[in-house]
């Protein structure tokens, strides 16, 4: 096998397929009408922004329909004896040109391709990837919503990660450095823009008042640079230390350099530190009075009003085909498009959408959604291609890249849908309290990161009372919703009613009916549908005490349960409902309780009771066989 120059045989290449460039410069060559086929030199890669695609020597060749092997023969390349094809098939190259714009779904690429990656603020961040035609490549987000390949105007902010505000922040020089010192130092790390001369074109303000230790590059520009830092920190309340790289390191190394050395643990670096620094800081334990505490209580933040919260977790579960991930969805895409959940006012946040069923149905039920509901034009609602198993190490920190990616496009992520339990569970079983523990714990993780929601949708139990599973899931809820289907009239409807509320009373329940929608698309013959609000009464127990609507719905699921065919034919004894009846707080309501409710509804005329047979709902009874 033997190497070859591409890069070399590149522009002979292209001579002979394009002709003469249209502009040749000593980095760059252009042909079409307006330059948009461009050759960078330094990489050997083509890109064709008015198609948006490009690649190397092959993609060149194919494109305009030629025989690779017989095009590279000419020029003594035989694909043949090749080993290295990372020039004929790499990635395109990114043009240089400060005025090249980017759509956020090209950001989001170009995030995910991206060795190192630094989110400096919403509208600021800097990329190293091999395809940029410079190291370290910074972008700002344009105010048409696109961004482009420049600093930003005025004073740069701080990249910090800002989670141990009462420890010892290291400041780095450059976002190499500065992941380095992430993989070392267990507090917080930051960095700046621009090196050595880029420091008083910052803004230092958020680690003003803090222990701050700089840690500049090993050599005089930097060295200079860290003490200039110095005194603008102590200026504003820091105290600091300028450290000195150990007598070991090379010219310009930093703690990049010393991570891929292995020359420090977290340990070992304090400790250095600790030889030139007078006063080691210590960690503190502080009780704090309860009327401080209490100035702290806020409003809680919501996506959805009364329904969705940032910082919890949330369930909707119910039987197979209830109708859970046509809710999900409508919630997903209210919040992603800042548009009303039903009535409930949303506020625009991004949302990720785990599908773990199947992207072919969900397709279709957005589609008829955004024929309904919801117009999801630029609407920062993501889709997975699969299920993710949360369980996986693996699997998780590729679902951890992807959350990231669309942040640092999108901004902070609002709720994150896993739909559903089982499929995205990743092994182990679901009713082991430990392996379920784990799968909630990784999800808890979501929650803190990101301060945003996780809703997991799920199945219910065999008894339709409560989700499947072990009770770790119901205990580590912050809301809960159930969502159950009513088949009248050849009609769908569907209750969602709220079943737990982590400080009290919540969203009151909501009654829909299905709406079918023939998909719209050239040579479409697909039907999806939406939920639609109604006011009919499909479930006769509107009005009454919940204990009794706990009572009847219980006579009316475990009728469907016990003969989905009939369940007209189905009746049942208190004694028989024993464990299938749980109120919000997950306690399952005694035989007497509910002996005294099924009376109390057949007062109403709401159940009726058979003697020698047991007691039916209302509904069915007008349906079912008589017993006279």
């Amino acid at each position: 096998m033997q190497d070859y120059d591409w890069q070399k045989i590149a522009p002979e290449v292209a001579r002979q397929i394009l002709g003469e460039p249209k502009v040749q410069k000593s980095d760059e060559w252009r042909w079409g009408n307006k330059g948009s086929l461009v050759f960078t030199l330094e990489t050997g890669q083509f890109y064709d922004f008015e198609e948006g695609q490009g690649g190397g020597v092959k993609w060149l060749i194919e494109r305009y329909g030629k025989d690779v092997s017989e095009v590279l023969k000419q020029f003594g390349y035989d694909l043949a004896l090749q080993h290295d094809s990372s020039l004929i098939n790499s990635n395109p190259p990114i043009a240089k040109s400060s005025a090249r714009s980017f759509s956020r779904e090209q950001m989001v690429d170009l995030y995910r391709q991206s060795e190192i990656k630094v989110k400096y603020a919403d509208n600021f961040m800097v990329l190293r990837n091999p395809n940029l035609p410079m190291k370290y490549a910074p972008f700002s987000l344009n105010p048409n919503g696109t961004w482009s390949m420049k600093r930003p105007e005025g004073l740069l902010p701080l990249y910090i990660t800002n989670k141990y505000p009462e420890k010892p922040v290291i400041v780095n020089e450059g976002e190499k450095a500065m992941r380095g010192a992430e993989r070392i130092w267990n507090y917080d790390v930051c960095c700046w823009h621009g090196g050595a001369t880029g420091w008083n074109k910052t803004d230092w303000s958020a680690i003003y008042g803090r222990y701050v230790y700089i840690w500049a590059d090993n050599d005089e520009a930097g060295i200079k640079c860290a003490n200039e830092i110095a005194k603008e920190l102590k200026a504003n309340g820091c105290k600091t230390k300028v450290i000195q790289p150990p007598e070991t390191f090379n010219d310009k190394d930093d703690l990049w350099d010393a991570a891929e050395r292995g020359d420090f643990t977290h340990d070992t670096l304090a400790k250095y530190i600790e030889t030139v620094q007078e006063k080691k800081e210590k960690g503190s334990l502080t009780f704090r009075r309860a009327d401080e505490v209490l100035s702290e209580v806020t409003n809680p933040k919501w996506l959805i009003k009364d329904v969705v919260e940032e910082e919890s977790l949330m369930q909707i579960y119910g039987a197979p085909k209830s109708g859970k991930s046509f809710i999900a969805i409508a919630m997903s895409c209210a919040i992603a498009s800042g548009q009303d959940f039903y009535g409930n006012k949303s506020f625009k946040k991004p949302v990720l959408y785990i599908v773990g069923e199947g992207l072919r149905g969900c397709k279709r039920r957005l589609s008829a959604i955004e024929q309904g509901m919801y117009s999801l034009k630029s609407v920062p609602l993501y889709l997975s291609d699969r299920a993710v198993r949360i369980g996986d190490k693996d699997d998780f920190e590729r679902l951890v890249q992807e959350i990231e990616a669309v942040k640092a496009i999108e901004g902070d992520i609002g709720m994150i849908v896993v739909d559903t339990f089982q499929r995205n569970f990743g092994g182990g079983n679901e009713n082991s309290a430990e392996d379920v523990g784990n799968f909630i714990h990784q999800l808890d993780g979501l929650i803190s990161t990101y301060n945003c929601n996780v809703c997991i949708v799920h199945h219910s139990g065999h008894e339709g009372t409560r989700a499947r599973g072990s009770s770790v899931i119901g205990a580590s809820l912050d809301y809960e919703f159930k969502v159950q289907r009513t088949d009248k009239n050849e009609q769908m409807f569907v209750s969602f009613q709220q079943t737990l509320n982590k400080d009290g009373q919540g969203m009151a329940e909501k009654n829909f009916v299905f709406k079918e929608v023939d998909l719209i698309g050239e040579g479409l013959e697909l039907t999806s549908g939406f939920l639609e609000l109604t006011d009919i009464d499909f479930k006769t127990k509107e009005g009454i005490p919940y204990k009794q609507q706990l009572v009847l719905s219980a006579l009316e699921t475990q009728a469907v349960i016990k003969n989905p065919s009939n369940p007209e034919d189905s009746y049942f004894y208190a004694s028989t409902l024993v464990g299938k009846v749980r109120d919000s707080n997950g306690v399952d309501l005694k035989e007497g309780s509910i002996k005294k409710l099924l009376k109390e509804l057949v007062e109403k005329e709401l159940a009726v009771n058979t003697k020698g047979v047991g007691y039916q709902s209302a509904e069915y009874y007008k349906l079912a066989p008589k017993f006279e």
